[in-house]
C-alpha cells in the first residue's frame, strides 16, 4: 500500500508542476544544454575540478532511485549479477584537449563498480572518494555475498594519479563527506552494506569519522543512528545533521550539532517535518534553508523550514512550488538559493516542464527559474551535482548532460532547439537558413529560420505545411528562393518554396519516383539554372520555375577510379540524362555524398573539386568523412571523423572536437571560413542548442572565445599543432659510416660485454688450469659460444637490417654512375617546360605527389594513406624517350620510357612492365628549362 502511494503521489506531482507552470509564465533564469557525458551516468558523482576539468567516478546504483527506500534496500540486500554497464571506468573531462578521458580505478575499487561513494573536492584540488559499494560482476546464478568494502581513494587532480589513503572503519553507504572549514573531511552516519547484516531493517549507522592530511580518526558518535540525512558545515566550524531515516526506515525529524573542537554532539529542537533525501543551504546571514525531501507518508515534500543559529529554533518557510527529493540546492553570489531536478514527475516526450526554482532571501518566495524537457525518467532519478561560477552561472550536471543556468530570460534572437538536425541553405549576405523540426513542437509542421553571420542574429522565414517525416534537404536556386525536398514514407518526392520576397512558403510540386529509397536526397544545380535531386540509385527529380517536376536517368562510372590523392576524373562519375533531348550532366559531387548516404560500408567518401575538375581524394577506411567540404584556402574539413584535408600535399589532420553539440549534425561552410555546425538540441557554447559556428582554414579552427567552454562528449585527444601549410622537408642523407656508428653506439653495451669477455678469456690462458678434452671441451666452447651468440644477435640483425636498406647503393652506384655517364655522352640531357610542375603519380591503384623543378631536382611526396616515409628527394632529366631518376639518399638511378605524352598527362613504363601515369595538377613557370 505503501508504495502504491508513493507513486500515486507522483501523478499529483506532475499535475500540480503544470499548474505552477501555467500560472508563472515569466521565469527568472534560463536552462541551456551544455554538454555531455561519454556515456549516460548511473550511480557516479561528478566533481568540478580547479582547472575546469570534470571527474566522473562510479556506476551502479543511484541513492535516490526512482522507488521507495525499501525496495531499493531489497535490491541491494538481493543483489546478483552486477551490470558492469555500456563503460563503467572513471573519467576526466579535459579541457585543454576538448574530451573525456577513461581513467583506471582506484585501487581499493579496481576491478569492481563503485556505486553509492560519495565525492569530496579538497581545498588542494585532490578528490576524496569515500565509501559505497564495490561489487565485482558475478554470474546471476552465484549466491555468495559481495566482498565487503571499506574503501576511502584519493585522486591528485595534478598529477593525475590516485594516492594511498587508509580505509574506513567500517562499510559505509548513503552516508555525508562534508568539508570542514580546515580542510578536513567529516563522515557522517549511513549505514552498512545490507547484504552483509543478518538483522532486519536497516543496518544505519551514528559512527563518524574525520580524515584529515591522509589519516582517519574516530569522532564521537551521534545521539541518533541515521542515513540519507544531511550535514552542513558552519562559519563557526560546527557541524549541523539534519534528518534522514531510522532503522526501521522512517524519516527522523532530529537535528544535531557537533561541536567546532569535534569532540561533542548537542541535541537541537527537531525540524517541523521528519524528511530524508533532502537539501540543507547555509545562508548569507548563517541561517540553514531546508527544503523537500521523503516524509512519513512516503510522498515527497514541499515543505521548508529555516533554522536560526542564534535561537536554535526552526521556522516554516513559504513551501516549494512541487513535492521534491534527491534534487540539489546552491547559494548564488546574490545570496539567492536555486534549487534544481528531482525525482518527483514523469516525463513525457517534447514536453518542456518546471525544472528549477529560486529562493529568495529578502522576499522569502519561490520562482521559477528555468525549463527543461528531460528525455527519459533517468534524468531526474538519479542525483543532480551544481557548480557555481565566478559570473553568477550555474553548472548542473544531470545523468544525461550538462545543464548551463543564467539569472534572466532568454535573449529573444536565441537559437532554435531541434528535433534533429535540420536541413542547411546558404543564402546571400552572409545568411543561412535553417529548415527542420522545434524540439518542443511535435505537430508534424516544419519550421523555417535564417541566421546572418555578421549580426549573429535569428529571423522568422515561416511556417512550412505539413509534411510527412522524411530525411530532407534544402537549396538555394538562383532567383534567392529556397526549395524545401523530402522523399516521404510513400517514396513521393515533396517540395515546398520559400519565397523571398515574400517571406512565405508554398507547395513547389512533387515526383512520383519508380524505386524506393531510404537515403535523403541531394540537391544540387545544373548550369541552366535548373535545380535536380538524386533521389535513388537510379532516378533524379529536376525542377523548374514552373513547379514542375521530370525524371531523369543517373548513370554511375566508376570504372577506373583508383584511391588516392588527388585523383584525375578520366570520365564523369555521376551523370543525369535529360530523357526529352538525351542531354548529359555531370553531378559527381552530389553523386559521390548520394552513393556514400546509400550505402556507407560499400561507397567510399570522395571529395570533388569542381574548380579544378580533379578528384581532391577518393579514400577507403581513412581519416575524412562524406560530409567534407572545401575551405576558402583550398583545404577541406569533414565531422564524420573530425578531420582536416590540406590539399598541398594531400595529408589529413584528426582535429579535437570543438564542440560541435551533437553527434547527429550537418555542416556547410560560409564564403569566409566560417564552419557552421548545426544539430539536435544536446549542448553548444552559444545561446541555443546544437548550434556552432567558427572560422576555419589549414591551420585547423581557430581558438574558442574566451569564457566556459562546452563540455563536448566525445573522446579526448592530445593536442596537436596547427599543421604547417609548409611540405615537410626532406631529411638530408647520411653517409653509412655515420649510419653504422650509430648502430653500433646502440648496442654498446654489447661490445662492451664482448670486450669483457675477451679479456677474461686471454686473462685465464695465462692460468694453468687442466686442460680439458672430448665431451667436456666441446660442451663448454658450445655453452660460451653460444652464449656470445645470442647477445651478439641484436646487433647483428641491426646491421643486417642496414644493408637490406641500401640494397645496392654500395654496389652498384659506380656502375650505374657509368653507364649514365656513357649515356650522356651520346644522348643530350633535357628539362623540357611542358613537364615543369606538380604532378600526381598513380601506380598500382596508389596515388602519391611529385613536383618536377627546373633545377633538375624533384620531391617525390607521398600521401599518409600509403604509408610512406619523408619526402624523397633526388635529380630528373629528360633523354630522347626516356626520364631518368637518381635518388640523392642511395645514390640509385632509374630509367624509364616515356609513352603517351600530351598536354598535362604522360606515362613512364616500370623496370617490371607497369606502368605509372602522371596527370598535372598544377602548372609552375620557369625560366630555365628547356622549351624542346
Amino acid at each position: 500500500m505503501k508504495r502504491l502511494l508513493f507513486f500515486g503521489v507522483i501523478v499529483l506531482g506532475f499535475i500540480a508542476a503544470r499548474s505552477f507552470a501555467q500560472e508563472s509564465p515569466e521565469a527568472a533564469g534560463h536552462l541551456q544544454p551544455f554538454g555531455g557525458y561519454l556515456a549516460p551516468l548511473h550511480g557516479s558523482t561528478v566533481s568540478l575540478l580547479p582547472d575546469n576539468s570534470i571527474l566522473v567516478y562510479g556506476y551502479g546504483v543511484s541513492p535516490n532511485e526512482w522507488r521507495t527506500q525499501q525496495d531499493q534496500s531489497d535490491a541491494l540486500r538481493q543483489r546478483q549479477g552486477v551490470d558492469g554497464g555500456p563503460d563503467p571506468s572513471p573519467k576526466l573531462y579535459d579541457p585543454a584537449s576538448g574530451g573525456w578521458r577513461r581513467l583506471s580505478g582506484a585501487p581499493e575499487c579496481k576491478f569492481g563498480n563503485l556505486f553509492l561513494h560519495t565525492a569530496t573536492l579538497l581545498p588542494n584540488g585532490e578528490v576524496l572518494m569515500a565509501g559505497g559499494l564495490c561489487d565485482a560482476a558475478k554470474l546471476l546464478n552465484d549466491p555468495s555475498p559481495s566482498t565487503p568494502y571499506a574503501g576511502l581513494s584519493l585522486w591528485d587532480s595534478a598529477t593525475r594519479q590516485w594516492q594511498s589513503v587508509p580505509a574506513l572503519a567500517q562499510t559505509r553507504i548513503f552516508h555525508t563527506a562534508t568539508l570542514m572549514r580546515d580542510g578536513s573531511v567529516l563522515l557522517v552516519g549511513g549505514e552498512s552494506d545490507p547484504q552483509l547484516s543478518q538483522e532486519k531493517g536497516e543496518p544505519v549507522l551514528a559512527s563518524v569519522e574525520l580524515y584529515a592530511h591522509g589519516k582517519l580518526d574516530a569522532v564521537p558518535p551521534m545521539g541518533t543512528a541515521r542515513a540519507k540525512h544531511n550535514a552542513i558545515a558552519l562559519p563557526d566550524g560546527s557541524l549541523l545533521v539534519t534528518g534522514g531515516f531510522d532503522a526501521n526506515g522512517n524519516p527522523l525529524a532530529s537535528a544535531e550539532l557537533l561541536n567546532a573542537q569535534g569532540t561533542a554532539w548537542k541535541t537541537l529542537q527537531p525540524m517541523h517535518i521528519a524528511r530524508y533525501s533532502h537539501t540543507a543551504t547555509l545562508l548569507a546571514d548563517g541561517r540553514v534553508l531546508v527544503t523537500g525531501g521523503i516524509g512519513q507518508d512516503g510522498r515527497p515534500l514541499r515543505s521548508v523550514e529555516l533554522w536560526d543559529p542564534t535561537t536554535g529554533n526552526w521556522s516554516d518557510a513559504a513551501e516549494l512550488p512541487v513535492g521534491l527529493y534527491g534534487h540539489a540546492a546552491a547559494r548564488l553570489s546574490s545570496g539567492d538559493v536555486l534549487v534544481a531536478g528531482g525525482a518527483w514527475i514523469p516525463t513525457i516526450q517534447g514536453q518542456s516542464l518546471p525544472w528549477a526554482w529560486l529562493w529568495s532571501p529578502r522576499s522569502g518566495d519561490w520562482q521559477l527559474a528555468g525549463r527543461a524537457a528531460p528525455a527519459n525518467e533517468s534524468d531526474m532519478s538519479s542525483p543532480v551535482s551544481l557548480a557555481v561560477r565566478p559570473d553568477g552561472s550555474v553548472l548542473i550536471f544531470t545523468p544525461s548532460h550538462v545543464l548551463r543556468w543564467q539569472p534572466g530570460p532568454l535573449p529573444d534572437d536565441t537559437v532554435p532547439a531541434w528535433q534533429s538536425a535540420p536541413a542547411i541553405a546558404k543564402l546571400s549576405h552572409q545568411r543561412l537558413m535553417l529548415v527542420g523540426y522545434l524540439a518542443d513542437d511535435f505537430s508534424g509542421i516544419p519550421v523555417a529560420r535564417i541566421w546572418d553571420a555578421t549580426s549573429h542574429r535569428w529571423s522568422d522565414a515561416g511556417t512550412l505545411n505539413p509534411a510527412k517525416a522524411g530525411r530532407a534537404k534544402a537549396l538555394m536556386l538562383p532567383s534567392g528562393d529556397v526549395i524545401y525536398v523530402m522523399v516521404d514514407t510513400e517514396h513521393a518526392l515533396q517540395c515546398q518554396r520559400w519565397s523571398a520576397s515574400q517571406n512565405t512558403w508554398s507547395l513547389c510540386g512533387k515526383a512520383n519516383l519508380q524505386y524506393l529509397t531510404t537515403s535523403p536526397p541531394q540537391l544540387g544545380l545544373l548550369p541552366d539554372g535548373r535545380a535536380f535531386a538524386i533521389a535513388n540509385m537510379h532516378e533524379a527529380a529536376v525542377y523548374d520555375d514552373s513547379n514542375q517536376w521530370s525524371t531523369w536517368r543517373v548513370d554511375w562510372h566508376q570504372d577506373g577510379l583508383t584511391y588516392g590523392a588527388p585523383v584525375h576524373a578520366s570520365q564523369p562519375f555521376a551523370t543525369v540524362t535529360d530523357p526529352a533531348s538525351n542531354q548529359r550532366f555531370e553531378v559527381n559531387d552530389a553523386g559521390a555524398r548520394f552513393l556514400h548516404d546509400f550505402d556507407p560500408a560499400r561507397f567510399t567518401a570522395m571529395l570533388w573539386n569542381a574548380r579544378t575538375g580533379w578528384w581532391d581524394y577518393v579514400l577507403m577506411g581513412h581519416g575524412m568523412g562524406p560530409d567534407a567540404q572545401h575551405l576558402p584556402d583550398g583545404c577541406a574539413l569533414s565531422t564524420y571523423p573530425i578531420a582536416l584535408y590540406r590539399a598541398g600535399d594531400a595529408r589529413v589532420f584528426p582535429l579535437s572536437d570543438p564542440g560541435f553539440g551533437s553527434l547527429e549534425h550537418n555542416m556547410t561552410v560560409m564564403d569566409d571560413g566560417t564552419v557552421v555546425v548545426v544539430g539536435a538540441g544536446n549542448g553548444t557554447q552559444e545561446p541555443g542548442a546544437g548550434f556552432f559556428y567558427r572560422k576555419a582554414s589549414c591551420a585547423g579552427f581557430e581558438p574558442p572565445p574566451a569564457g566556459d567552454r562546452y563540455v563536448s562528449p566525445t573522446t579526448a585527444m592530445d593536442p596537436r599543432p596547427p599543421p604547417s601549410a609548409k611540405q615537410d622537408d626532406a631529411k638530408p642523407s647520411e653517409s653509412p659510416w655515420l649510419i653504422a656508428w650509430r648502430a653500433a653506439t646502440n648496442f654498446k653495451w654489447v661490445m662492451l660485454v664482448c670486450a669483457g669477455l675477451w679479456l677474461l678469456y686471454r686473462l685465464l690462458r695465462r692460468v694453468p688450469w687442466p686442460r680439458l678434452t672430448g665431451v667436456r671441451a666441446f660442451s663448454i666452447r658450445l655453452l660460451v659460444y653460444g652464449a656470445l651468440a645470442i647477445m651478439l644477435m641484436p646487433w647483428i640483425l641491426s646491421l643486417s637490417a642496414w644493408i637490406r636498406d641500401r640494397p645496392t647503393s654500395g654496389w652498384r652506384q659506380v656502375s650505374s654512375t657509368a653507364q649514365q655517364a656513357a649515356r650522356e655522352a651520346m644522348t643530350p640531357s633535357l628539362r623540357p617546360c611542358r613537364l615543369i610542375g606538380l604532378w600526381s603519380s598513380t601506380r598500382q591503384g596508389i596515388t602519391r605527389r611529385i613536383e618536377l623543378k627546373d633545377d633538375g631536382s624533384y620531391v617525390m611526396m607521398p600521401s599518409q594513406f600509403d604509408r610512406w616515409p619523408a619526402n624523397l628527394i633526388g635529380h630528373w632529366k629528360v633523354q630522347a624517350h626516356t626520364i631518368t631518376w637518381q635518388d640523392d639518399k642511395s645514390g640509385i638511378v632509374d630509367v624509364n620510357p616515356i609513352e603517351d605524352l600530351r598536354e598535362g598527362h604522360f606515362q613512364v613504363i616500370e623496370n617490371d612492365g607497369t606502368r605509372t601515369r602522371f596527370e598535372r595538377i598544377e602548372t609552375r613557370t620557369s625560366t630555365g628549362c628547356d622549351s624542346n
